[in-house]
């Protein structure tokens, strides 16, 4: 467990290092993997298509990679 959590936080890291818009930046992504990024809490269960997803549409919205 973690994964989903920790991928959400690398992107948060990506949107500060950027300053990007917060609200704006998040939600265009949870919009695309259809799945509210705030819910996510450390103990939610991780699943490999959502973290797939949410790497996937990360990668498209902030321009670069998330490991």
């Amino acid at each position: 467990m973690g994964k989903l959590y920790d991928t959400i936080r690398q992107i948060d890291a990506v949107i500060a290092r950027k300053n990007l818009p917060v609200f704006k930046t998040k939600g265009l992504i949870a919009i695309h993997v259809g799945f509210s990024l705030a819910l996510v809490e450390e103990a939610t269960p991780d699943d490999e298509a959502k973290i797939d997803a949410l790497r996937r549409v990360a990668r498209q919205v902030l321009g670069e990679p998330i490991p």
